[in-house]
């Protein structure tokens, strides 16, 4: 009787032990992809920029996959009298 007791009792511990390793190593699962779409996201949204193709208007060149191999070539701005032309920074596909 006293074996049968101290055997529930064990499997109880080893059943507890697995739940808690269980719901461990799930949220540190969930964790670590949360921690890699947040990695995943600033490297599209800046990777270009730290190699130094990023333009907004070359957006639709650079926007695959957040790199590009279109360099873009910087002019100086110009004075722009329709408003709706107007863009930060004026520039050209080389």
């Amino acid at each position: 009787m006293l074996g049968t007791h101290l055997l529930s009792i064990y499997n109880f511990r080893l059943l507890r032990i697995a739940v808690n390793f269980s719901f461990f190593v799930f949220f540190s699962f969930k964790v670590l992809i949360w921690i890699l779409i947040f990695t995943i996201s600033l490297l599209v949204l800046f990777g270009s920029r730290l190699h130094g193709d990023f333009s907004r208007c070359a957006a639709g060149h650079f926007w695959v996959g957040g790199f590009s191999d279109v360099r873009v070539r910087h002019v100086k701005p110009r004075l722009i009298s329709n408003v709706r032309e107007a863009q930060p920074m004026s520039c050209k596909v080389a």
